[in-house]
């Protein structure tokens, strides 16, 4: 019994320090704003394949504006900022399939 305690208490100590040492980015994770997928579907980064990104990392987005396109059942869902602020990151591919909840986006608010 005492070995599966014992265990217990140095697992989650090991877990946080190798989070803690694959901190690549010293920008506050904290501070960003994540968006997450409000359906199912599949994400698209621009209107048209032929066309540029609704956003990039490092654009400027203001509260309303459309920064990606989810498309379920055939219906495309025009998917707005719900923050303004700077795109930190965007955490799915083109053409990528998302599931609820997901995070899509990270925002750095102004």
């Amino acid at each position: 019994v005492s070995l599966v305690d014992k265990k217990i208490e140095t697992e989650p100590t090991e877990s946080i320090s190798s989070v803690d040492k694959n901190d690549s980015d010293p920008v506050d994770e904290v501070n960003c704003f994540e968006m997450k997928a409000p359906l199912v579907g599949t994400f698209y980064s621009s209107p048209k394949p032929t066309d540029p990104p609704f956003v990039s990392v490092g654009d400027k987005v203001n509260k309303g504006q459309v920064v990606c396109i989810i498309e379920a059942m055939k219906i495309f869902n025009d998917i707005e900022s719900e923050i303004s602020g700077t795109v930190h990151e965007v955490c799915v591919d083109n053409a990528s399939p998302v599931e609820f909840d997901q995070l899509i986006i990270k925002i750095i608010p102004d």
